[in-house]
């Protein structure tokens, strides 16, 4: 039984735990940003069985939403829990206003993943992660229909 609901102070060490392994160019947030981007941020987890298997972190910036933080453990990437928790959480977001992120111009599984939800690359940070590779900026408009999980 899957489950989409709100980040809880106890699931810290479990999204700690998470990220651990993903940290490297692409995902670096230092322990305390972490920590921080989960209270501050409204933060969204997909649970099997009591083990998170997805989360993301979301700020409302006035002009949009945005995704800063977007994670999947490893050993349960591709297989839908990201695509059931951004579909989810994109459905609930009041009102309906444009959404932001960034993912790394390798992290080729992530580009798919979003594009398939209706986002659209919009712009390019070069040289903005720290192995020097570009950052894609992406935007989702209300003007997409949402697919279905």
């Amino acid at each position: 039984m899957s489950t989409v609901r709100r980040f809880v102070p106890a699931d810290e060490n479990q999204l700690q735990s998470l990220v651990q392994p993903l940290q490297g160019p692409g995902f670096s947030w230092d322990d305390l940003l972490f920590s921080a981007e989960l209270v501050q941020a409204q933060t969204w987890v997909y649970e099997v069985a009591g083990t998170i298997q997805s989360f993301v972190c979301i700020r409302d910036s006035g002009e949009a939403w945005e995704f800063t933080i977007v994670a999947t453990r490893q050993d349960g990437q591709r297989k839908g829990s990201m695509k059931a928790l951004l579909s989810s959480v994109m459905g609930g977001l009041e009102p309906r206003r444009h959404i932001w992120l960034e993912v790394h111009e390798q992290n080729l599984a992530a580009q798919a993943l979003y594009q398939g939800l209706g986002f659209r690359q919009t712009g390019l940070r070069g040289g903005y992660y720290r192995d020097g590779s570009a950052a894609l900026l992406y935007t989702w408009s209300e003007d997409k229909p949402l697919p279905s999980v």
